[in-house]
């Protein structure tokens, strides 16, 4: 039985390697990722050295200027410092913005790896929903997700956590003495605040629909562990260090609540505006347990809702104070 599980797992490379041979498009993409790689860090280290001069720069001039009276050579010296020390925040400038730019194009082949990976074990769970299939087919069905889950975590890890930001709450009242184009712009504030939030509940809805696709892969990984390893009593369980997911403990290193304030899944709405303060959204949770994943997935559902309500009070009140912009509006006419 033994050798013939190190067969499916040679089988499983064979059908692994087979499967990214065949995509074309995701073996380009894993070139474009190291070649990002590869720029940013040529770029970086040129930054460093960039700042590196910048700051040797600076205490050169600090130095001469403590000398108040230059000679003409001293003084020329300076003026040459100033022109370098310019030239150098130019191209520390550009270079900045040229690492935004790679950045950017790095995450966005990271996102399209990480899609692919997971189309490909769709591909796989739909193939062990569809019909009854042997034995064997569910336990190489299960080694080969696992491997296509393993890369997609490992480019998961590199992807830039999302973050949402508390919006800035003010309050918002229309004085008897404001004028229309003033009531209009209190009324513009209202709904630039409510499309502020309404972003962020779009962003939050897809996390979270993420993370419940999540749970349902690692679920179903589950069912292929029960319908193969369980029934087979020759063969031993998998220890839980190869499983895809960890149920011994219902605590993690990743996600800490307590870095999360009570306040944000809270809102006092209309008066502060404020729907959730800095809330950051795992990307990878490969080392978030099953169990933390769940209530993690529960309270990303309570700020969801809450910004929901946030977002249609702001609308609510933004429509009210257009009217009252109309009204002084036609009230001014007359």
């Amino acid at each position: 039985m033994k050798r013939l599980f190190i067969i499916l797992n040679c089988l499983l490379l064979l059908s692994t390697g087979s499967l990214l041979a065949q995509s074309g498009q995701g073996k380009l993409w894993e070139k474009k990722i190291f070649e990002r790689e590869k720029q940013l860090e040529i770029q970086i280290a040129l930054r460093t050295k960039l700042l590196h001069t910048s700051d040797s720069l600076t205490s050169a001039i600090q130095n001469i200027k403590t000398d108040r009276s230059l000679n003409v050579f001293q003084r020329q010296q300076l003026e040459h410092l100033l022109k370098t020390s310019l030239e150098n925040s130019k191209d520390l400038k550009h270079l900045d913005h040229e690492i935004a730019r790679l950045e950017n194009q790095y995450q966005t082949k990271l996102k399209n790896i990480v899609a692919w990976y997971e189309q490909q074990i769709d591909s796989v769970l739909n193939d062990t929903i569809e019909g009854s299939i042997s034995k064997k087919k569910q336990k190489l069905a299960y080694e080969k997700i696992k491997s296509l889950k393993t890369w997609r975590d490992f480019y998961s890890k590199k992807m830039k956590p999302l973050s949402i930001k508390k919006v800035p709450g003010s309050t918002v009242a229309i004085d008897e003495f404001d004028s229309y184009q003033k009531i209009k712009q209190k009324a513009d504030l209202l709904k630039d605040q409510e499309e502020k939030i309404r972003k962020q509940k779009q962003l939050l809805s897809n996390q979270t629909a993420d993370l419940e696709n999540e749970l349902k892969l690692r679920n179903r990984m589950n069912e292929l562990i029960s319908d193969t390893y369980l029934m087979d009593y020759n063969t031993e369980l998998p220890s839980q260090s190869v499983l895809a997911i960890d149920e011994k403990s219902g605590t993690n290193k990743t996600l800490d609540y307590n870095e999360i304030r009570s306040d944000a899944f809270y809102a006092t709405v209309p008066s502060t505006l404020d729907a959730a303060d800095v809330l950051v959204l795992l990307v990878d949770v490969s080392e978030v347990s099953t169990l933390d994943l769940e209530q993690y997935i529960q309270r990303l559902r309570l700020v969801d809702n809450q910004l929901g309500k946030t977002a249609d009070s702001l609308q609510i009140k933004a429509k009210q104070f257009y009217q009252a912009a109309e009204k002084k509006k036609r009230e001014i006419q007359k």
